[in-house]
């Protein structure tokens, strides 16, 4: 199932879409929703398991100019929270649907410096099917955030930024809706050299503070702990 700034697609190229035990299909999007800019995707197996994943490719012309994976957002829940856009990215677009009914959605940023709703952005209206796109590039002021939402009825979200590359090649990347945590979670296979990593984490609770500690474990097996 599809849906756009124009509402839903039948997009029947999606529809009994077989896939093989230990296989994989490849879908282009193309088919799916022929000359459709922005979209959003819902995979639903009828029968069996299947795990799904979007891939972007960008070129100009025949020049590839960046790929990216689309992370998986939440599913629809009266609130969500897009997880996180780095600092000094533009611009910044940020992607809501409801799919069940209109509903208007609450806009806060939470920031280093405190949470807030934006002068200009304090809330979307986010038509029942209808993928709505905002562009919330002003309202960051370029720092990094974290975009929590809510709403009257269950809604998904996710944005989509540029970045500059090395060589002054603009990539492009994603966030989506993540996953609040109350236990461990992982992020594994992130390569060492030449790289620079950033954690970023975000408490939606103002009522709560929240202790975490994070373990970074290198290939020797040893771990180094900081308590936050």
């Amino acid at each position: 199932m599809c849906s756009s700034d124009l509402g839903p697609l039948p997009a029947p190229a999606g529809r009994g879409v077989l896939v093989p035990g230990h296989g994989q299909v490849r879908v282009l999007m193309t088919t799916l929703a022929p000359g459709v800019s922005d979209v959003a995707i819902r995979v639903l197996a009828r029968s069996g398991r299947v795990s799904a994943v979007v891939s972007d490719r960008a070129f100009d012309g025949q020049i590839p100019q960046g790929l990216d994976w689309v992370p998986q957002g939440t599913s629809p829940a009266a609130r969500t929270v897009v997880a996180a856009i780095p600092a000094q990215v533009t611009p910044v677009r940020l992607s809501v649907l409801a799919p069940g009914a209109d509903t208007t959605v609450k806009v806060r940023l939470i920031t280093p410096s405190g949470s807030f709703a934006p002068v200009g952005l304090t809330s979307i209206e986010a038509p029942s099917g209808v993928l709505t796109v905002v562009d919330v590039t002003k309202a960051l002021q370029g720092r990094p955030a974290v975009v929590e939402l809510s709403a009257d009825h269950p809604i998904v979200a996710g944005a989509r930024y540029d970045l500059d590359g090395t060589g002054g090649i603009t990539e492009f990347a994603y966030a989506a809706g993540a996953p609040v945590l109350a236990g461990p979670a992982a992020a594994a296979g992130l390569p060492a050299a030449n790289y620079r990593h950033r954690l970023y984490l975000a408490n939606p609770d103002p009522a709560a503070a929240a202790s975490v500690r994070v373990s970074v474990i290198g290939g020797d097996g040893r771990a180094t702990t900081t308590n936050l």
